[in-house]
């Protein structure tokens, strides 16, 4: 359409990401893994459509879901819902799309877990913003805290471990007093 325009865009380690004025999210390049998130593992020269979550599995996605913004990993992909939810496809080695699960890689959308009830699939992280990086992923939830989760070799999910997290923990901020002078 002649109105169409992107509104913000996401460039991952061989695919990249763009979300449509239309409320879509839009990919192209490496599909490897799926990454694209058009139920395919085909790589694109153009752009293609993000699949929206299934509505089989997500019953409660509201029949008006757009997406609001895209961030592309290394071979992952997240997005932040219109229901407020974190989504993740692609790569999943590390248990980046934060889905209680590693190893396969989903070329759809699938929702990231609510941190305090992982297992419940009725339920998702509520987040603010989403970011994809080397085999993790971060968020800024809706309740102020940040999220990390996936790869955690190096401890760059900043939770004090050095364990991978299939689900999003809090990164821990253990902030000292710091005294900077002292008046008499």
């Amino acid at each position: 359409p002649a109105d169409f325009t992107y509104l913000q865009v996401s460039a991952g380690g061989s695919h990249s990401l763009a979300l449509g004025n239309d409320g879509n999210a839009y990919a192209w390049g490496s599909n490897d893994h799926g990454q694209l998130g058009d139920g395919t593992s085909i790589d694109r020269h153009a752009p293609v459509r993000v699949k929206t979550p299934d509505r089989s599995t997500y019953p409660n996605l509201p029949a008006d879901f757009t997406y609001l913004q895209v961030s592309a990993g290394l071979d992952h992909s997240l997005a932040l819902g219109s229901d407020g939810n974190a989504w993740a496809w692609g790569c999943n080695l590390y248990g980046n799309l934060g889905n209680n699960s590693s190893g396969s890689s989903p070329s759809v959308p699938v929702r990231v877990r609510d941190p305090a009830s992982p297992v419940d699939k009725s339920k998702g992280l509520q987040a603010a913003q989403v970011s994809a990086g080397y085999h993790l992923s971060l968020a800024v939830g809706s309740d102020g805290n940040a999220w990390a989760w996936g790869s955690n070799s190096y401890g760059q999910l900043g939770d004090g471990t050095g364990n991978d997290k299939l689900v999003p923990v809090p990164v821990s901020f253990n902030l000292a007093l710091v005294i900077t002078g002292v008046r008499f």
